[in-house]
């Protein structure tokens, strides 16, 4: 029988071939944790899938950097500007720490 979440709705169960290798490393981490292996695929799922979106973030936010780089570059190089003064660098840097701060915060108030 199925276990029911806390909502009481009921998760379709999933079925993917796994190695017994990596059937093993799931079993000593759910061991690790003191939770049922569905619970700990659960778990890694999820952190992985963050892990991966945020590594997207930030090879976009790279790129951008690097083009708004050679922008300000260039700019400065045809004597339209003197550069980016470390205050603005510095503030942009807090905003963006802010958005991680925040969207961890949510993700996980949305775990519990």
């Amino acid at each position: 029988m199925r276990s029911r979440p806390a909502s009481g709705r009921r998760t379709p169960t999933r079925s993917f071939a796994c190695p017994d290798e990596l059937w093993a490393e799931i079993s000593r981490f759910a061991e690790r944790r003191a939770v049922q292996r569905s619970d700990a695929l659960r778990m890694l799922l999820a952190d992985g899938l963050r892990a991966a979106s945020r590594a997207n973030e930030l090879d976009e936010a790279r790129e951008w950097q690097v083009a708004r780089a050679w922008a300000e570059a260039g700019h400065i190089a045809a004597g339209d500007r003197s550069g980016a003064g470390w205050e603005v660098i510095e503030e942009r840097f807090d905003r963006a720490r802010e958005r991680i701060h925040e969207r961890e915060a949510h993700e996980t108030a949305a775990r519990l």
